[in-house]
């Protein structure tokens, strides 16, 4: 049976894959969540006990600007992870090149972007 396996505080899916009705069971007497079904941890997360569509990130690029951040959120730049509390946060990079940029808030989907400046 295809299985799915998430954190119950958060919903989020830990990992997806097949296992026998009887580990299952073994599985979640040691204490696992683990519900029967196929899910994409991108784009879905467990709520309420069903598979479920993580909201959309409505956080968008405008110029050297993110606006519309879910708040709070973390924006991570290169792998570095910032915590912000506004809307809005104006980029600027120390170093010319090719930059990662992504909004993190969960349970909402991740939205990245990749800025040459």
């Amino acid at each position: 049976m295809d299985v799915v396996q998430f954190d119950p505080a958060t919903g989020r899916i830990i990992q997806t894959g097949s296992s026998r009705l009887e580990n299952v069971e073994i599985d979640r007497a040691c204490g696992q969540s683990i519900i029967a079904g196929m899910a994409n941890a991108l784009t879905e997360y467990v709520r309420d006990g069903a598979i479920v569509s993580r909201p959309s990130n409505p956080a968008r690029l405008d110029g050297m600007t993110l606006r519309s951040l879910p708040v709070p959120c973390q924006i991570i730049i290169d792998g570095r992870v910032y915590e912000c509390s506004d809307s809005e946060c104006a980029l600027s990079f120390s170093h010319p090149g090719h930059h990662v940029v992504t909004v993190e808030a969960w349970p909402m989907q991740s939205a990245t972007w990749e800025i040459d400046n």
